[in-house]
């Protein structure tokens, strides 16, 4: 018995002397990008008498900023917990402030005061409110995603599902909201597949508005009620493939397509109660118009500001917009007169979204949908913020240049570090976007080849994504599909003269799967076609992580699994579990990341693990939890995120010689 415990106790020690080789030093960076990117923005009447504006600073975590519109003072600066973002906020028939938030949780405030309360989430498995309404007597109700739902919230009973799940069966995205006071019916926009929805709130039965063509080749922005003299008028804020935006008008009570106009952002289109003209923006002007075709051609434009109308209201006879660059514009119809005031936005920290370690020693990094860019000077331990590209979702380097590839539209950029960031100058300079297209991640630069390849998420309710090769001396790009059937390319390396690539099943958000399994494939770059492919560990979701292994083998990351693959023998030679994954993702991308360090280790992240891995024996030892992405720099300290953190490793001297 003592010898089974002495034994017992001996490879405890072992064990825990194995793992307490892993000696090295982490250290929190901070934040290294912010931005004053506005969300859901609403004008609110308070019950103090005063007239407010809110709106929602993405960061880490968000803000509510209120401002007090008589003096344009900031009132009101209150932390989101536990959320990143709101698409939409809105005040109650009871002047109650309703905020929506990224994670699923709805907040609540009372205008002019310094308190917020987190109501939790909405409806079970819902992961994001996107719009929300006011209703009648106090309640609201919104959308949600993944579940395409509708919830109700009232003080006195809570939340209540009301669309009984779905809206549309096998949809996700119950987007976009209106509500008609004096029929009681709610107007759902489901954003893929666009479609329209009347629900019946007393008894629950529901129509659908737009026609099929619609539904299979369009994309709903937005949408709103208007009142006319012929009746109550639902206007749906389109993309018409092929066709491009326009605005749909219908006849809430014959459900009747009855004018089809031109683009027109119809969420903050005014319309004066006694007259039949209607004001709206496009981008960055103001225009007036009555909501006819004919009118519509003949459309004035009236002023132009800085940034998109985020909320809009008639201001005693004024028209007051409030846009994303933070300006407070007013136009009086009557005379044309308009003011212009830029409202002070304090700026958040957001989230890395990418990270790579460049060609002038410095690490860069990307932000989560505000976009931005940051480099990270190891040396001096100072950041340098960039503007001018949103979000990327990928980052290369070849020579001194660096390469980003943009969400949306798939969209290429080239970056010379020797010269200053300008984009007046083109530099970062944009090469092409590419068509049907969305998500960069995978990004492989072969510089024997002079060439940059690109793996793209298709366009949202689309499967099946692309490789894109770029020539650097040429300018030359050109784009293949159906590199694997129905499967978006998320992961590269090159190896023995050819582009090997991990899949995944997900497609564009919004649609379901088809394959049941990701792929590795090899990629002949002569041919310019997909030559092999294989199942690397059976059911998996998506080949996240593809690497050249410190044994001229390859590595890879699969839904947790850790594998080496002999492109000779095409076989499978080792694998070992790191961590379990999620049994329900509604979507796989990217998820792991591996390097070789100088020392020979090989070192991952994925499932929110930073881990070590031994490549004689594959024994993994897992460093530290939370933190995710992953890039090295040239003396061997790796770096990482934690939300809107950049993080660093420097392993102990042992792991140096």
């Amino acid at each position: 018995m003592v010898q089974k415990l002495y034994i017992a106790l001996l490879t405890l020690l072992l064990s825990w002397g194995a793992h307490a080789q892993e000696n090295g030093t982490f250290k929190n960076l901070g934040p290294q990008l912010h931005s004053a990117t506005l969300q859901g923005s609403a004008f609110v009447e308070g019950k103090n008498g005063k007239s407010y504006l809110y709106s929602v600073v993405r960061g880490r975590p968000a803000h509510l900023v209120g401002y007090d519109l008589a003096t344009n003072e900031l009132v009101a600066d209150l932390e989101l917990e536990n959320t990143d973002g709101s698409w939409a906020i809105v005040a109650s028939t009871d002047g109650v402030l309703y905020v929506s938030s990224a994670q699923g949780y709805l907040f609540k405030h009372t205008p002019g005061t310094q308190q917020i309360e987190n109501l939790g989430i909405v409806l079970e498995g819902e992961k994001l409110v996107w719009d929300v309404v006011a209703g009648k007597n106090g309640e609201i109700y919104g959308g949600t995603y993944p579940g395409c739902r509708i919830f109700r919230y009232h003080p006195k009973d809570g939340f209540k599902d009301v669309s009984q799940g779905p809206v549309v069966e096998n949809q996700q995205y119950a987007q976009f909201l209106a509500y008609d006071k004096n029929t009681d019916k709610l107007f759902v926009a489901v954003y893929i597949g666009a479609n329209v929805v009347e629900i019946d709130l007393k008894t629950g039965k529901k129509r659908e508005f737009l026609p099929e063509h619609y539904q299979k080749n369009g994309s709903i922005y937005n949408l709103k009620l208007v009142r006319e003299k012929t009746g109550t008028k639902l206007l749906v804020w389109l993309n018409n493939k092929g066709v491009g935006r326009e605005t749909l008008v219908f006849d809430t009570k014959t459900a009747k397509l009855e004018e089809t106009l031109g683009t027109m952002e119809v969420r903050t289109l005014l319309k004066a109660s006694k007259t039949p003209t209607a004001y709206y923006t496009v981008d960055t002007s103001l225009y007036s118009t009555e909501l006819h075709a004919d009118a519509y051609a003949a459309s004035r434009h009236l002023l132009s500001f800085k940034g998109k109308t985020k909320a809009a209201r008639w201001n005693k006879r004024d028209v007051e917009l409030f846009t994303t660059e933070g300006q407070l514009v007013k136009y009086n119809p009557a005379t044309g007169k308009s003011s212009i005031v830029t409202l002070n936005i304090p700026k958040q920290p957001i989230d890395i979204q990418s990270i790579f370690y460049g060609p002038d020693d410095r690490v860069w990094l990307s932000g989560y949908l505000a976009g931005g860019n940051a480099a990270y000077d190891p040396k001096s331990g100072k950041t340098a913020e960039y503007y001018g590209l949103i979000q990327s979702e990928g980052i290369a380097k070849q020579g001194n240049d660096l390469f980003f590839g943009i969400y949306p539209s798939a969209q290429l950029y080239r970056y010379n570090t020797k010269d200053p960031w300008d984009m007046s100058q083109h530099n970062p300079r944009l090469i092409r976007q590419i068509e049907g297209q969305s998500r960069p991640f995978a990004i492989l630069s072969v510089n024997a080849l002079r060439k940059v390849y690109f793996g793209t998420v298709p366009n949202y309710g689309v499967l099946g994504g692309a490789i894109t090769e770029y020539n650097t001396e040429t300018d030359e790009l050109h784009t293949y599909t159906d590199v694997v059937k129905n499967q978006s390319p998320v992961s590269l390396t090159y190896l023995n003269g050819k582009i090997w690539g991990g899949t995944s099943i997900s497609g564009g958000l919004g649609i379901a799967p088809t394959e049941k399994e990701g792929k590795l494939f090899c990629w002949d770059p002569d041919r310019k076609e997909t030559i092999f492919e294989t199942t690397p560990i059976p059911g998996i979701m998506a080949v996240t992580a593809l690497i050249n292994g410190p044994d001229d083998k390859l590595w890879g990351m699969a839904d947790g699994n850790l594998f080496i693959f002999d492109p000779t023998t095409r076989q499978i030679v080792k694998q070992t579990k790191v961590y379990e994954v999620p049994a329900k993702r509604t979507h796989l991308w990217r998820d792991a990341f591996l390097v070789v360090h100088p020392s020979g280790k090989v070192y991952g992240t994925g499932g929110r693990k930073f881990f070590s891995v031994d490549p004689q024996t594959l024994e993994v030892n897992i460093l530290r939890e939370g933190l995710d992405l992953l890039t090295m720099d040239a003396q061997g300290v790796l770096y990482f995120r934690l939300g809107a953190n950049l993080w660093s490793y420097t392993p102990d001297a042992a792991l140096r010689e």
